[in-house]
């Protein structure tokens, strides 16, 4: 019985648009405690409180190991401008990458556009609507997940 090489099928298939192996995005910043620290103090001011959740978040920063990274919790916790301030720049300065942020209302508005882009940050999940347009109900974070999932 001849073996397939699956690295070569997925190569030869590639151009195709088949792609079942995720384009993931790996992060690794130097320095990424001492930069969330940075970032805090400048846009929170010299006297934020460092919270112990933020050890995870530079930990990710520091190696991402190609996985996402999910921010939850109390109103005040730092999660926006954590993740919608501090972490775009850093991405960009330090690993020139191009993060898009969303809302979740503009997210519900634009789903189709969102799930084209590779690196999202959305805010306030969870207070969404369904997205209605021309009858068509739609639950956009479950599709945003499930297409991060597939593409990486």
């Amino acid at each position: 019985m001849e073996q397939i090489n699956f690295k070569q099928a997925v190569e030869n298939l590639r151009h195709t648009g088949f792609s079942p192996i995720p384009d993931k995005v790996f992060i690794s910043i130097p320095d990424a405690k001492w930069h969330l620290e940075r970032g805090l103090a400048y846009f929170v001011g010299e006297e934020y409180s460092w919270l112990p959740e933020y050890e995870k978040v530079a930990l990710w920063l520091s190696n991402n190991n190609g996985r996402g990274l999910l921010c939850f919790g109390n109103c005040g916790r730092g999660k926006s401008v954590i993740c919608g301030k501090i972490i775009p720049l850093l991405l960009n300065h330090y690993c020139h990458k191009i993060v898009s942020c969303y809302d979740s209302q503009t997210m519900n508005n634009a789903i189709d556009d969102v799930k084209r882009k590779h690196i999202i940050y959305i805010d306030d999940i969870g207070i969404e609507n369904v997205s209605i347009k021309y009858g068509e109900k739609r639950l956009a974070f479950p599709e945003i997940v499930d297409e991060a999932e597939k593409k990486g």
